[in-house]
């Protein structure tokens, strides 16, 4: 059987990706961290259900982002919000 370069180019592709969410489902130090302090801060999750909309939900992410990402390239965060987009998709199926 002969391998067409359309079906290496996909075998690749898929390779790789697949490396990628294993790379990037690895929880950083920081992260765990992060993780912990948020747990033990009391009211949060009291004061995280009053977002109730969308346009809400918009304006908190936006807000979150901008505040942890002074270290981070435009790209980067536009490619973590995708692989963010593409897990929620797969979790819905």
């Amino acid at each position: 059987m002969k391998i067409t370069k359309e079906k290496l180019r996909q075998i690749i592709k898929e390779e790789v990706e697949k490396r990628i969410v294993v790379k990037e489902a690895t929880e950083k130090a920081d992260v765990a961290r992060l993780g912990k302090k948020l747990d033990r801060t009391s009211g949060l999750e009291q004061l995280l259900s009053t977002i109730t909309d969308r346009i809400e939900f918009e304006q908190f992410i936006r807000n979150v982002i901008r505040q942890s990402s002074k270290n981070i390239k435009h790209n980067e965060i536009i490619r973590a919000i995708t692989n963010i987009k593409r897990a929620l998709d797969k979790e819905q199926k």
